[in-house]
């Protein structure tokens, strides 16, 4: 009774769902936690792996925080972000990912219940010269108008935590934080909108929180549709607390994960389900194939030390290869059939045997990943285009494309898959790969594939040319929690944004061999290792 019109989709939210022609989200991040039970120093370890663009506002800087009167903490922020937002201190720490439990509800409105008012801007126009423009603004208590309704009623967006902020108090809380119940009570705060929580520290713990500003609807509400702005049923009744969010502290089987996915899936055995929680506070995240390849390795770790647990945050196996596209394309093959005289016959027969021997792991001197990725690709252009979901269609017209651009179909995967840093304003990428600056061949690939080193890269050259990675792994992080941290980290590029710094491309190396650096912990052995030392009335 509450929902009007038949609006088909939900209203916006804070993350619009982009998938691409596998229906698979591009873009994600992982984290993991290990508990003392499965370590060889006995102590618990966090993976922070966030997933990014690599280029823009958007990308990542490494910090080492350090008050001079006891405030420390190692982690990362971006541009225009007031603290570092994860990362950790000397007893804990904790990484993110995105999570979309149902945080807006959009209302359909009265008109004569809006707020109206103008304002201006000033555009320089093509001769230079500067217009002032005048511009209309509505809005109504459930927030800014956004749309008109098919029966000519505003549409007004409400969103969690978008008028009353709090979140860099959250932040600040969770950074002085110095024991897990001091931490859950920064958490409990619920100013910061969304974001799966992976947590461990030096006590031993970890834990998971599905951890979301989710506004408490009445019961029989449906935030899904359009709802009627005028009807009192519809509106917020505070926001659900903490303990009342899918969560998970230090389980049994001694590990934890998200990968954007599902918080169903972030342990085995979980004593909860779906249905123990209100429809809108679960999001539509899946057991995606992220999670499956994460899962598979953390139930294979033990008395792991720090190094070997770094070892394995770069799986590259494809998880989707191994439980959905190749069994599918074996068995469209076993049902095709080709002219006895069809030149390309064999050359498509002896691919399709070397993917069913595939080990399915990704990496620079892998053929098969080349055919895997661009069948995938192909297969996608072709739906689109309304000529069929052939899988064996998909991979001929692969090889051909090889063929055509480098002469052979036996392309390795490093060939094509580059790591080259985008000068400033090509932050879209360039026309092509530089020859005259360096690219490195990497082996990670698309994370919806399943690679837990997830490296999203778009062709430059035509869809069999080079391509260059435009997001993925953007900063690769892993701590563990003794008396003193410990932790290794990379950035996919290095520190600087300017070209003409030797920090502009110096980790890069190291990322494209899946490798680490320190991350320095003590003042006296960051000190020690500064390239440049710098400040204002500092002793």
């Amino acid at each position: 009774p509450t929902k009007v019109g038949a609006a088909p989709s939900p209203g916006p939210r804070y993350h619009e769902a982009q998938f691409d022609d596998m229906g698979l989200r591009p873009r994600g991040s992982n984290q993991w936690a290990l508990a003392p039970s499965r370590t060889a120093s006995g102590r618990a370890m966090l993976l922070i792996n966030p997933h990014q663009s690599f280029v823009g506002v958007q990308r990542y800087a490494e910090i080492h925080l350090d008050s001079r009167e006891g405030l420390r903490f190692s982690g990362l922020t971006v541009f225009g972000f007031l603290l570092p937002y994860m990362g950790h201190n000397e007893a804990l720490g904790w990484a993110y990912t995105d999570n979309y439990a149902d945080h807006s509800d959009l209302y359909a409105v009265a008109p004569e219940t809006a707020t109206t008012w103008t304002d201006s801007i000033r555009v320089r126009r093509d001769d230079g010269t500067l217009e002032t423009r005048l511009l209309r603004h509505w809005k109504t208590r459930h927030g800014p108008i956004v749309g008109i309704h098919d029966d000519g009623r505003p549409l007004a967006v409400r969103m969690a935590r978008y008028v009353d902020g709090g979140w860099y108090d959250q932040w600040d809380a969770m950074i002085r934080a110095r024991s897990m119940a001091e931490w859950r009570e920064a958490m409990g705060m619920l100013r910061v909108a969304y974001m799966n929580v992976m947590y461990a520290d030096r006590d031993g713990n970890i834990g998971y929180v599905y951890g979301s500003a989710v506004p408490r609807r009445a019961p029989g509400v449906d935030p899904r549709g359009i709802l009627d702005g005028a009807d009192p049923a519809t509106e917020w009744r505070g926001f659900h607390a903490l303990a009342e969010l899918p969560q998970v502290w230090n389980p049994d089987t001694g590990w934890l994960l998200n990968a954007n996915s599902t918080p169903l899936t972030a342990t085995d055995g979980l004593d909860w389900s779906r249905d123990d929680f209100p429809a809108y506070i679960i999001g539509p995240e899946t057991d995606n194939a992220r999670a499956v390849s994460s899962r598979r390795i953390l139930r294979s770790l033990d008395d792991v030390t720090l190094d070997d647990f770094a070892a394995r945050v770069w799986d590259s196996r494809l998880s989707l290869a191994d439980d959905d596209v190749i069994p599918a394309l074996l068995e469209e093959w076993a049902a095709t059939s080709f002219p006895a005289d069809d030149p390309d016959a064999a050359r498509l027969a002896d691919a399709i045997d070397r993917l069913a021997r595939w080990d399915r792991v990704a990496h620079v001197e892998s053929v098969e990943t080349t055919w895997f990725t661009l069948m995938v690709e192909r297969r996608g252009a072709r739906r689109s285009a309304g000529d069929g979901s052939s899988w064996v269609a998909a991979l001929a017209d692969a090889l051909a494309l090889l063929r055509a651009e480098w002469g052979t179909d036996d392309v390795a995967w490093g060939r094509l898959n580059r790591h080259q840093r985008p000068l400033p304003g090509q932050a879209a990428g360039p026309p092509g790969l530089d020859p005259d600056r360096p690219s490195l061949p990497v082996g990670g690939a698309n994370g919806g594939f399943g690679s837990v080193f997830s490296y999203y890269s778009r062709p430059v050259d035509g869809p069999a040319g080079p391509r260059i990675g435009l997001a993925g792994n953007s900063f690769v992080k892993v701590v563990e929690f003794g008396p003193t941290p410990r932790a290794l980290s990379v950035l996919n590029y290095g520190q600087s944004g300017d070209p003409a710094s030797p920090h502009f491309f110096d980790q890069a190396e190291i990322y494209a061999r899946r490798g680490f650096k320190p991350a320095w912990w003590g003042r006296a052995e960051v000190e020690r290792e500064a390239v440049r030392s710098y400040g204002v009335g500092l002793p």
